[in-house]
């Protein structure tokens, strides 16, 4: 006889699987699931590859919120000295500001100054009077 038929068939078994879902009422009602041993690694491979995606998706989500919530401390922190260095460029600018209006005011008066005394020169550089070189006499009536 040929190899083959010396060697015993190792005969299959259908495997079934049957889920049960029983209920705790005082009815005593169950509810059965028959899935065929394929059926069953669906169900299985399905589940795990679900379970799988929510473990990362919640891993994922935790690092994202961690990752965002030190980013808002140093937004926190930059704001704060930003804040910080705005104050000290308003008080700045505000004193520079009054400097300026004094500068202003400064110049104002030079000018007005200047111009007071060009005036006067001015007037002074024309004259205003008769020349006289000798004596005058004034006739009374």
């Amino acid at each position: 006889m040929s190899a083959d038929m010396t060697k015993p068939r190792k005969h299959r078994h259908r495997r079934n699987y049957t889920f049960m879902v029983i209920s705790g009422d005082s009815d005593g009602s169950t509810k059965r699931l028959h899935l065929d041993h394929f059926q069953t690694q669906v169900l299985a491979y399905t589940a795990f590859t679900l379970a799988l995606i929510l473990i990362c998706y919640v891993i994922f989500s935790a690092m994202t919120i961690s990752n965002l919530r030190s980013i808002q401390v140093d937004q926190k922190s930059q704001i704060q000295n930003l804040t910080e260095e705005n104050d000290k460029l308003s008080a700045s600018n505000e004193t520079l500001g009054n400097e300026a209006q004094q500068l202003r005011a400064a110049l104002n008066m030079r000018l007005e100054n200047e111009q007071q005394s060009a005036a006067e020169a001015e007037n002074n550089a024309i004259p205003s009077g008769f020349p006289l070189t000798g004596t005058a006499n004034m006739d009374l009536l």
